[in-house]
């Protein structure tokens, strides 16, 4: 009778702690990315804003977002990123930026330095967007190795707001 209770015992701290990994994996791969889509209008302007909500890092961790833009008429387009604050939640001053389009460097420096409305920082670029392949701006953040306990319990909330015009 012992060893039958024991055995389920195990066999249900076993789906536990499966069920535990599983949880871990999802969260964790839910956490380091987003991707979205856009589909930019060939005679006018395409706006988007990317909603970034409880951006929480610890130091050496880092986020990644990616949108891919793709466009009927393929051709030239500039692009203009901003960055609006919603909340402060004390993090930008301990985030580094690093803006990429299609996997170059456009804008490297500090959250803080975007999402301050006195030095009103747009990171612009241009490049050839395509119908069937997509263009991607990735934007990473990431918490330096060197920051300690004043980050601790910070976040940011704030909107990445696109404008991609035809050139």
């Amino acid at each position: 009778m012992k060893s039958k209770s024991l055995n389920m015992l195990i066999v249900a701290l076993l789906i536990i702690a499966a069920m535990s990994v599983m949880l871990f994996v999802f969260l964790d791969d839910a956490h380091d990315s987003f991707r979205d889509d856009v589909t930019v209008s060939a005679n006018g302007v395409t706006e988007k804003i990317l909603n970034v909500r409880d951006l929480k890092l610890l130091p050496t961790e880092k986020n990644e977002y990616s949108v891919n833009f793709y466009c009927a008429a393929s051709g030239l387009y500039g692009m203009t990123v901003d960055y609006v604050e919603k909340k402060d939640g004390g993090m930008k001053d301990y985030v580094n930026v690093t803006v990429l389009f299609a996997d170059e460097v456009v804008y490297t420096g500090r959250l803080s330095e975007l999402l301050d409305e006195k030095k009103d920082v747009l990171v612009n670029f241009e490049g050839q967007l395509h119908e069937v392949k997509p263009m991607t701006v990735t934007f990473i953040y990431e918490m330096p190795g060197n920051v300690g306990n004043e980050a601790q319990g910070t976040w940011a909330d704030f909107d990445v707001c696109f404008k991609v015009t035809k050139l």
